[in-house]
């Protein structure tokens, strides 16, 4: 990531996680309230396993998108922190266990302004 490109690629993982955030959700209602009824109708009718490729695809989807919005999460905080501190990816990996204050950080806010232009 670079200088000219770092606020879009902020801001791609902001939307990635609002959406993966607002699916999670969705997924688990629609978990939640098929899975009992796909069970009863497996009981009750010819034992068809229709209903359960569906409800595997939808299991699928929410195992994925949790474990999505896990690993974005501390991605987005690590990039966050960067920011705050002013320092690139490859700065922080070089420079990892020693102290290292890059020599071009302003205060949070003024790394802040200077990322996003605000």
């Amino acid at each position: 990531i670079g200088f000219w490109n770092r606020k879009q690629f902020v801001l791609l993982l902001i939307y990635v996680l609002l959406s993966s955030y607002l699916s999670f959700p969705i997924l688990t209602y629609d978990l939640y309230y098929r899975l009992p009824m796909e069970y009863e109708k497996f009981n009750r009718e010819t034992r068809s396993y229709t209903g359960f490729l569906s409800l595997a695809i939808i299991l699928f989807g929410w195992v994925i998108t949790g474990a999505a919005s896990y690993l974005m999460t501390n991605f987005l905080r690590f990039h966050i922190e960067l920011i705050f501190s002013n320092k690139t990816t490859i700065e922080f990996l070089e420079k990892k266990g020693e102290q290292f204050e890059s020599p071009f950080a302003l205060s949070p806010r003024e790394n802040w302004e200077q990322v996003f232009g605000c």
